[in-house]
């Protein structure tokens, strides 16, 4: 896996490389608790929801580590792999060049 940072972004905090990605590198593994649709608690500020959808009713809920901090993209350099029922974050490429 890669070295990557937590810095201030435009939506609080959110996680970016301390290091040169080669393509198709692994970024980050997702680790957080498995949720069927309806079973995660409540989310009353939009900052509080570090829950990603993972399947058409299931979701992965907050690990406590970098990979809450994973926000969508418009123009996004990375994207979502599963693997073996693991789930991956890929870098693709550097969009800013």
């Amino acid at each position: 896996m890669k070295k990557i940072k937590i810095e201030k972004s435009s939506f609080g905090k959110g996680i970016f490389a301390d290091e040169e990605i080669e393509p198709d590198s692994i970024i980050l593994e997702f680790k957080g608790k498995k949720f069927l649709k309806g079973e995660f608690p409540e989310i009353k500020k939009p900052e509080d929801d570090r829950y990603m959808q993972i399947g058409e009713n299931i979701y992965f809920g907050p690990s406590g580590d970098k990979d809450d901090l994973v926000n969508h993209s418009c123009n996004p350099n990375s994207g979502v792999v599963f693997d073996n029922g693991r789930v991956f974050e890929i870098y693709k490429e550097d969009k800013s060049r």
